[in-house]
This record gives C-alpha cells, structure tokens and sequence, in this order.
C-alpha cells in the first residue's frame, strides 16, 4: 500500500526558477550546489547593466564634482532669488552638457531586474522549502509504516493505524524497527551541506527535526482535523520525533556560519571597493574623496539586512545571499578598475581630438 496517498502532497514548485534549480541539481545532485551556480548565472547575466550603470553614474559624479565650484558660486549669488538661481543652474548644465538624469534611466532598470530577480527567487525557494519537507516527510511516513507493519506481520501483532489516536499504544519492538528504518532513510534523503545538516531548514541553533507546528507552518498544512490538508500529529510524533530525536536530539542544524558571512562579506564589499579607488588614487597623485564619508550608516545597514535575511529564512536561501555577496566581493574592485581606464581612455582620446589654437601669423 503506497501511504504517499493519505497526506495531501504540496504542489511541486513551477516556474523558471524552480526549473532551472532541478536542472542543475541534475547534474551536480546536490541542491546546496545547484543554488551556488544558479546565483553564479545570475550574477554574470546582471552585470553587463550593472557595469553600464556604474560607467554613467560615475561619469555623472565627476561631472558633478566638476561643476561643484561653479554651482556654490551661483548658490552665492542668487542665495536670495530661488527662481533666478534655478534658471541659471539649468543653463550651466546645459552648457556644460551635464544632462541630471542622465544616469537615472539605466539604475531604475538595474534595480529593477535586482528586485525582480530576488523577491521570485526568494518566493520559488520558500515554495520549494515547503515541497522538500513535505515530501521527506511523506517518504518517512511510508518508510515508517512499512517498516512496523513488516515487523508486526513478523510478531503477529496488529499493523500500523494511520490515523493512530493518542493513546493507542504501538508494539515495542515493532516501533524500534521503524525508527531505524526512519533514521537511516532520513540520511540518505536530507539536503546536507558542509556543516549544515539539512539545507531546508535555518543555519541556526533550530532544531534538525521541526516541531510538529513549525513543520505546518513551513508545509502550509493544517493542524484542524477538519482541513484537507490536516496532519496527524501523533502521526507526525511516530515518524518524525520519536525515530529521530534519539540520533539528533540536542544537535543544531547549523551554527551561524551563512549568517556571519553574510554580513562580513558585504561589509568587506563595500569597503573593498573604497580601497581599490583609493590606492589608485594615490597612485596617480589624487585626493581621494571617500563617498560613504557622510553616510557612514549605509555602510552598516546592508550588512544587516543580509544578515537579517540570512537569520530568518533557510540555509537555501541563505546561500544564495552568501554567495551573491562573494561575487560581489571579488567583481566590485575588477569593475572600478575597468570603470576608470575607461574613463581615462575617453579622457586621453578627448584630449588628442582637442583641437590645437594656433598663435602664427
């Protein structure tokens, strides 16, 4: 008998993430991995428009610096004429030819895509989240059942009850063979990855076996033994807590690691890049002028939030965030340096096509 049957299944995610997520896994069987190369992909399809974007706002930004003296002096000089000051600041910019939202049109696509791109991500993998448990626990519920009815069909007892009442006590020996058959059929089918023991749930103190309403709550089942997507939870304590809690009882499913990542690395990202302008600037004999001097806080605030994400969602998800911040850690400064030989190459072609003012008579 196939009990895969008595618990209603969550619907396999759909889509093209999911779809490309199962691909992946395909070749390299290993779910953890297959998020690694999809965040890869995704990264190196994005940064053509993020180099596009950063080539025009910086452009604009040394514009801007360029013009800073000839704006405060207008500031100065129409200090009590709002309208006049107005006027003669667009005709600067016209003249000089600093277009103000030149940079704009290309970073709303940017960040467009960016929060396209993770908000469905980020909605495929809870979906999938909710699937991988359900199913695991659909495939140690048979496990389970089989197993003690096999042992009881042996002893002559009575088989297993699905839809087993508190109270109704199970044959010892019976019940200790499916344990084992859970035990072992659960490491052979949880996502494992490096120090975490199931990807599927958080890298954190949580526990490797859910409770009975923490798993519910993921699975988007029911505890109302009126809902058709009810689960027994004397059921859900035979299969899943008592066969399991002896082996991982006390254990952690993860220990942090993605969460302190998480913020370390875009921390470092964003320093990095300040590092890299800096040295060239010394370099070439240049004041350096640091960007985040006045928003100190900016520099604080997206490693938090990363490492709020990676706290409150699962290790799949979190590595997703981890290995997009690396990505950005080891690009951000190659990108700077292309930025600005670019910029240098314009620079020096603009200068050679200058033309030259004769003073021969």
């Amino acid at each position: 008998m196939n009990f895969f049957n008595m618990v209603l299944s969550v619907a396999a995610p759909e889509g093209m993430w999911a779809n490309l997520i199962n691909w992946i896994n395909g070749s390299v069987a290993n779910y953890a991995v297959a998020i690694i190369l999809l965040t890869l992909l995704i990264k190196t399809c994005i940064l053509p428009i993020d180099l596009v974007q950063r080539i025009f706002t910086t452009r604009n930004s040394k514009m801007m610096a360029n013009l800073k003296p000839k704006l405060d002096a207008l500031n100065k000089k129409y200090a009590n004429n709002p309208q006049m000051l107005n006027q003669e600041t667009m005709k600067l910019y016209k003249k000089e030819n600093y277009n103000v939202f030149g940079s704009l049109g290309i970073m709303v696509v940017y960040m467009v895509i960016t929060c396209v791109v993770f908000f469905t991500l980020f909605g495929t993998l809870n979906d999938m989240v909710a699937y991988k448990m359900n199913n695991e626990f659909e495939i140690l519920q048979d496990t389970y059942i089989t197993a003690y009815n096999e042992k009881a069909n042996e002893l002559g007892v009575d088989e297993y009850s699905f839809e087993r009442a508190e109270g109704v006590t199970l044959n010892d020996e019976a019940k200790e063979y499916a344990n084992s058959a859970v035990q072992v059929k659960y490491d052979d089918i949880k996502e494992s990855f490096l120090w975490i023991k199931n990807i599927w749930g958080k890298d954190t103190s949580s526990s490797v076996v859910l409770s009975y309403d923490d798993f519910v709550k993921y699975t988007k089942q029911s505890t109302n033994v009126e809902n058709e997507n009810y689960v027994n939870p004397v059921l859900y304590q035979d299969v899943m807590t008592d066969s399991l809690s002896a082996k991982y009882e006390g254990q952690w499913n993860g220990y942090y690691i993605l969460c302190i990542l998480a913020a370390l690395v875009t921390f470092l990202s964003t320093k990095m890049t300040g590092w890299v302008s800096k040295l060239r600037a010394k370099k070439k004999g240049q004041v350096y002028v640091d960007p985040m001097a006045k928003n100190k806080f900016m520099l604080f605030l997206m490693p938090a939030i990363m490492a709020i994400f990676t706290l409150f969602y699962t290790a799949a998800f979190a590595i997703y965030i981890v290995i997009g911040a690396m990505f950005s850690l080891v690009i951000n400064p190659i990108m700077t340096i292309i930025i600005e030989v670019i910029e240098e190459k314009i620079a020096a072609k603009k200068q050679k096509n200058k033309p030259k003012v004769s003073y021969s008579r």
